[in-house]
């Protein structure tokens, strides 16, 4: 069964400013697909991607956008969220963790939620850094105590 298209107002901020756009979103069986569309008025931003779950997906579309210096205001483009293997699992990586250094993950945040502080958004790669930071904090602090 193939679940029909979900839609969400979406924020990106670029050239300075903010827009406003149209986040589309869907799922079938074995794969999430994510539609963007956003009007910045020099040009109109359509970027389709598709992986196997929303958080990898929305990853597929702010490196595209990153390309063009563009960030995309969400949950999950926040240098400290990120999904567990068990959420990507469950939810398809609807929902992720917002992280803090050297504690173990426990805030829970849904990945395409709007996110309109820009302090908080980040690079995929930033991101990335970010995750690897946090969890070989938690793997020193385990085996301090071992």
């Amino acid at each position: 069964m193939v679940d029909d298209w979900t839609e969400r107002e979406v924020l990106l901020h670029a050239n300075g400013q903010f827009y406003y756009g149209c986040l589309r979103t869907k799922a079938s069986s074995d794969s999430c697909f994510i539609s963007l569309i956003v009007d910045i008025g020099v040009k109109l931003i359509e970027l389709d991607s598709s992986s196997g779950d929303f958080f990898n997906a929305l990853v597929k579309v702010r490196e595209e956008l990153e390309k063009e210096h563009y960030m995309l205001c969400c949950n999950g483009s926040r240098l400290n969220f990120y999904p567990s293997n068990m959420s990507i699992q469950m939810s398809k990586g609807k929902v992720g963790y917002l992280l803090e250094l050297g504690v173990r993950a426990s805030k829970k945040a849904r990945t395409l939620d709007l996110c309109d502080k820009l302090e908080y958004m980040s690079t995929v790669s930033s991101q990335l850094i970010f995750f690897k930071k946090w969890k070989d904090q938690l793997e020193h602090s385990k085996n301090e105590f071992k």
